[in-house]
């Protein structure tokens, strides 16, 4: 499906979750359809990775930002020698993890669940550079 139909499905399927809401709670048909609403919106959110590069820049500066958040709020990070840290540098090891740095100043917590988190966002980072570099290689040789 192109991009206007996707659209003009989304909005069909807003019609009929809209008037069920309340109802539509208890209803398997309603959550099928706004399943299918949430299907839809995420195939046009990634739709066109292959000839935006600017969506991928965005995608993982939003990444970035929510494993900081993650991080900050469960406070799973240790900073070494140990000091306080401060709100940067959570932001500095989502960093550092996105792009596969590394430097070892700050590390994850010994838990296994911080660490596996802290692998992830660097698998997820090395995905993503990877898919920044071949849409910018498949843009410009493509002219």
């Amino acid at each position: 499906m192109q991009g206007s139909e996707r659209t003009l499905e989304r909005i069909a399927l807003a019609h009929e979750i809209k008037p069920k809401l309340v109802k539509g709670l208890f209803s398997s048909t309603w959550w099928k359809t706004v399943f299918k609403w949430f299907g839809s919106k995420a195939i046009s959110l990634l739709n066109g990775y292959g000839e935006r590069p600017l969506r991928v820049v965005v995608s993982s500066v939003a990444i970035v930002f929510g494993f900081f958040f993650f991080y900050l709020f469960k406070d799973c990070i240790a900073a070494n020698p140990p000091e306080v840290l401060r709100w940067w540098d959570y932001l500095y090891f989502s960093i550092v993890t996105f792009t596969t740095l590394g430097y070892g100043d700050i590390r994850p917590m010994p838990a296994p669940w911080a660490r596996m988190v802290a692998s992830g966002e660097a698998f997820i980072g090395a995905f993503m550079i990877a898919l920044f570099v071949w849409t910018l290689a498949r843009r410009y040789v493509a002219r």
